[in-house]
């Protein structure tokens, strides 16, 4: 199967994709899409539309998997839904064909169960403008999770945890490092390790991470990290020594909160690994995120008074947000608590239901009066919460002292190379 195509990412002007289109001779446009950015879809598929009547749309992610009849309405020819990697290729090659394709919600029978069989991307296929804003490698080297958290669209999609070979994924970082001339790496994964079945193949990346001199940032629920320190120090040891920066998903600290998140996560483990991390001179990022049905403003004074016992180098804060698909959205849907169905303000800084212990005023408010007092503490902090008015457009609070919006890790990694983290940064970044 020999298809040509080629990747362009971001908000896009109408006439820019229109151009391309008609430069590229494209046939099938398709899109993918989270539950904020399918609005733009929506209207970049109805400008392509008018432009071309003949264009085939398709489109698919988490979203679209939940509400595909919501895609078709909108416009667009077929959806895909869950994982795409058998069905995408067969389907195309049809209409590309001019086969008959008798469905137009297209949903997998199985799912890619070796993760080694995924082809590498070549950076060839994608825009030069997307190559040119890349400072760091990037690799999922995972599906699925094996938790249950109430808000996760991932855990709801695929509990079934799959993952490449330490060799795969290697292989994809020398690619990626030197068709790209990169020097740092991030393993972007919704859960690396489940343990303790799988710390001898995060063990084996490491190394290889280590004998290649690249230093690397990891994202990784903070359990892993406690147990390895607990009961494999030495691994853990090895595992940290090219790692610069670990993403821990606190989400709060009350117990309570954590509960109505079903989030499976101890308090205790969360210092344990953020102590150790430290410990081994890795920046600790911690991820909170404002909002559970129990949050009240005595949940919200014992997280902040759990981050400055433990003191994490950087915290990120946001708004829940209830994703189709995922138990929280189920819950406030058929309460009627869900406020707007405007997909757009899906955008984690924007509370879109009806919150049982705060008015939105207050609810924003107290987020950022948080935030603030992190900031006034020493605690690098930052967050997309809007102002209390909420007619104000949203702006990010500084990241540290620096008046900069890192709304990602590339923005964050950006900082780190040209400046310290609060007053040390414990390891170089190259």
């Amino acid at each position: 199967m020999n298809i040509d195509f080629k990747i362009v990412q971001g908000a896009l002007d109408e006439n820019h994709l229109n151009d391309i289109i008609k430069e590229e001779h494209v046939k099938i446009v398709a899109f993918s899409s989270s539950t904020f950015t399918y609005p733009q879809c929506v209207k970049l598929n109805r400008a392509i539309k008018r432009e071309n009547n003949d264009m085939i749309s398709v489109i698919g992610g988490c979203h679209v998997t939940y509400l595909p009849n919501d895609a078709i309405t909108d416009g667009f020819d077929y959806v895909f839904c869950f994982e795409g990697d058998l069905t995408f290729p067969k389907v195309i090659n049809d209409l590309l064909n001019e086969n008959k394709v008798n469905k137009r919600i297209i949903i997998p029978k199985s799912y890619v169960t070796n993760l080694d069989e995924l082809p590498i991307v070549k950076p060839s296929i994608f825009d030069k403008e997307v190559l040119n804003d890349i400072n760091i490698g990037m690799c999922v080297t995972s599906r699925g999770c094996n938790q249950k958290c109430s808000f996760c669209v991932i855990s709801a999609s695929y509990n079934r945890w799959r993952c490449m070979s330490a060799a795969r994924v290697l292989k994809e970082v020398k690619f990626q490092l030197n068709e790209l001339k990169l020097k740092s790496f991030g393993l972007f994964d919704a859960n690396v390790a489940p343990y303790p079945n799988d710390i001898q193949r995060l063990a084996e990346i490491a190394k290889g991470l280590d004998e290649m001199s690249v230093k690397y940032v990891m994202e990784c629920r903070a359990d892993l990290i406690s147990y390895l320190a607990k009961k494999d120090p030495k691994t853990l040891d090895k595992i940290c020594n090219n790692l610069f920066l670990v993403c821990i998903g606190l989400e709060s600290g009350s117990k309570k909160n954590l509960k109505n998140f079903q989030k499976n996560l101890r308090l205790s483990d969360v210092e344990i690994a953020i102590n150790a991390l430290k410990d081994r001179s890795v920046i600790v990022k911690t991820c909170l995120m404002f909002g559970a049905l129990t949050e009240t403003s005595e949940t919200l004074k014992e997280t902040k008074n759990f981050i400055f016992k433990t003191t994490p180098d950087i915290v990120a804060a946001q708004v829940i947000t209830p994703y189709p698909g995922t138990r929280i959205f189920r819950e406030l849907e058929s309460s009627g608590a869900i406020l707007t169905h405007n997909w757009s303000k899906y955008d984690t800084s924007t509370l879109v239901f009806k919150h049982p212990n705060f008015t939105e005023k207050d609810f924003y408010s107290s987020c950022l009066g948080f935030v603030e007092e992190l900031r006034r503490g020493g605690i690098v902090a930052y967050t997309h919460v809007k102002s209390s008015d909420s007619s104000k457009p949203f702006k990010a609070m500084e990241y540290g002292e620096k008046n900069i919006e890192p709304d990602s890790y590339f923005r964050n990694l950006g900082i780190m190379k040209s400046n310290k983290v609060r007053k040390g940064d414990r390891k170089s970044v190259v």
